[in-house]
């Protein structure tokens, strides 16, 4: 099993610089707009999602998403109940103008997402 140096080394080999600082770029991102506990609480569902379904983890986040915008709860029963609860708490407490930048910080979520998973297991495969 590889290090976090070496599947660095490996995401380096395979895109490049340009690869790594679009990585750096996505989770940099991600990290400076978790700035209130919803979006904290966002992330560790697409997190959860992806940790338990791999790249099908987003279509779950997508299937979410898509939930908000029909003004639906999102289904995120695969969520640990901690992670679960944060998430419902965040959607009912939430005012209808937050509602609408959950749903935009969700979008976001996935794509970064997308874009992190790719680098990592392209480079995983390269080990």
């Amino acid at each position: 099993m590889g290090t976090w140096s070496d599947l660095y080394r490996a995401l380096l080999k395979t895109g490049g610089v340009a690869a790594v600082g679009a990585l750096e770029d996505a989770m940099t991102e991600l990290r400076k707009e978790a700035n209130t506990p919803w979006k904290v609480a966002i992330i560790k569902l697409a997190a959860e999602a992806v940790e338990k379904y791999g790249a099908k983890g987003l279509d779950k986040i997508s299937e979410a998403i898509t939930a908000l915008k029909k003004g639906k709860t999102p289904d995120v029963s695969f969520a640990s109940l901690a992670v679960h609860s944060d998430c419902l708490a965040a959607l009912q407490n939430a005012e209808a103008d937050d509602k609408k930048k959950m749903n935009d910080f969700l979008v976001l979520v996935g794509k970064k997402t997308g874009i992190i998973l790719k680098a990592v297991l392209s480079a995983v495969v390269n080990l």
